[in-house]
């Protein structure tokens, strides 16, 4: 897991880079987006179905749409809300900030973990 200090990692009205391998978090993201994965069609379907549509390109985002195997961080929030039924995409444990731990417990990060064996 990221051990580095939660710190801010974009500049004001910048837009962020929810592709980035090492995660920062700080007092501006409100959707905690500490989780690294790589997302599958379960969990982008998962996720629309909650409302969040990753898939479809929102270009005023800088989305240009999500698709099976491409690696994106996520919010720990909705990260967990699949585990339940397996639902919950890999993650990159290595990639994956220490914050996430104040809302998930490790052996289910573990079990879902792509790099520990």
């Amino acid at each position: 897991m990221s051990s580095e200090n939660p710190s801010v990692s974009l500049e004001r009205n910048s837009s962020p880079d929810f592709s980035q391998r090492i995660l920062h978090t700080d007092h501006e993201d409100m959707g905690v987006h500490t989780v690294y994965t790589r997302l599958t069609a379960d969990f982008l379907e998962f996720s629309c179905n909650c409302g969040n549509d990753l898939g479809t390109p929102r270009p005023e985002f800088g989305l240009n749409g999500l698709q099976p195997g491409d690696r994106w961080r996520i919010c720990v929030f909705h990260w967990k809300k699949p585990c339940d039924t397996e639902r919950a995409p890999q993650v990159y444990l290595q990639s994956t900030h220490q914050a996430t731990l104040e809302t998930v417990d490790l052996k289910n990060l573990q079990k879902h973990a792509l790099d520990v064996n």
